[in-house]
């Protein structure tokens, strides 16, 4: 049925498959409603082995044509003579909306723009009964972990940012991750506490896996207590020479986002010593001791110093022609992270 529905021509070598001879297809009729395929598919001329089938989409609105919609399949033979498929992926168009501001109309037309978006996947590992395994063409990553004492940071979670690789560092410090696929990465450090937050620890390892290559790094571990001072000391509250002389000081950390998760920056945060009952049945008006505001990414920290493990601490939010959100918590460690504050009437 495909040879019945599709021309088919021989396609010479070229700079890209020198060694190869390709077999083309193409639709002979194009319908207006119907999209095709044109496409060849390479094979090894020295090994008679079929190698791979690139192919574009036809048919499409023209709109789409710059992001080059169309695909690629990998084969792979065995040498029991099993053929499959080891690479594949697909170059797919994306539409968004946007709108472009015309400042001799003040006014803004709507637009439409073409992003391409790539998905695909790698056999990593096959196996045969009484047959090698094979192991596909991957990349690896081998650290070295260090905390600040520079003693073996057992157990920390580590993550290729934006992926599902991570792994964490054993007895001896080192931590391996296999079967990278080819492209760059940025290692982050998943901390327990931050992590409801949805804060990771960026580092500065940043690299691109190869195939059949090994990346080596070291890495010193920030903990969350440190992630919260570098904000601090960013921020102009709180600067390296400080000594924090009592051990029971403590900081906060929490985050603003709205129902659909976006970060709500420029939100007010204060915070006072007590419980809103305590202030009230005293007939208070207790003065901010600390105060601090969301920054773009929601995330807020309080480190005056003025908070103590033990502190009860009222903790008020304000947001411009909105009402003030207020909550009590007890203070049980130097460093306190609020839960994920979510607020459904900001979008």
């Amino acid at each position: 049925a495909f040879i019945a529905g599709y021309c088919v021509r021989l396609v010479k070598s070229d700079r890209d498959h020198p060694t190869e001879v390709g077999l083309g297809f193409a639709a002979p009729k194009r319908a207006a409603s119907r999209v095709d395929i044109d496409g060849i598919l390479w094979v090894d001329t020295a090994s008679r082995r079929l190698q791979r089938l690139e192919f574009r989409y036809v048919g499409l609105d023209r709109r789409l044509d710059d992001a080059r919609p169309g695909g690629l399949i990998s084969f792979h033979e065995m040498p029991n003579g099993v053929v499959f498929i080891d690479r594949w992926s697909l170059r797919l168009p994306v539409v968004r909306n946007d709108s472009v501001y015309s400042s001799r109309r003040h006014e803004y037309t709507p637009q439409q723009w073409v992003d391409t978006q790539e998905s695909g996947g790698e056999v990593a590992q096959a196996q045969w009964p009484a047959s090698p395994a094979w192991h596909g063409s991957l990349g690896t990553l081998k650290l070295q972990a260090f905390n600040a004492a520079k003693r073996p940071a057992v157990g920390a979670h580590v993550r290729l940012d934006s992926t599902s690789y991570e792994s964490r560092v054993d007895s001896s410090g080192q931590v391996t991750i296999t079967r990278l696929l080819p492209g760059p990465y940025r290692l982050v450090v998943v901390d327990s506490a931050l992590e409801p937050l949805a804060i990771s620890l960026t580092t500065s390892i940043a690299f691109t896996a190869a195939r059949d290559s090994v990346h080596r790094a070291q890495l010193v571990v920030q903990t969350a207590n440190e992630y919260v001072m570098e904000r601090c000391i960013h921020d102009a509250k709180w600067y390296r020479a400080m000594p924090r002389r009592d051990r029971g000081v403590v900081w906060m950390i929490g985050r603003i986002v709205g129902a659909d998760n976006v970060p709500i920056s420029g939100a007010s945060v204060e915070a006072y010593r007590g419980d809103r009952l305590a202030i009230a049945t005293a007939g208070l008006n207790p003065q901010g001791v600390s105060s601090t505001a969301t920054g773009t990414d929601g995330i807020f920290q309080l480190c005056s110093g003025m908070f103590h493990v033990g502190d009860s601490a009222l903790v008020r939010l304000q947001r411009r022609g909105l009402p003030p959100i207020e909550f009590t918590h007890r203070l049980t460690d130097t460093l306190f992270v609020l839960p994920l504050i979510r607020d459904p009437r900001r979008p």
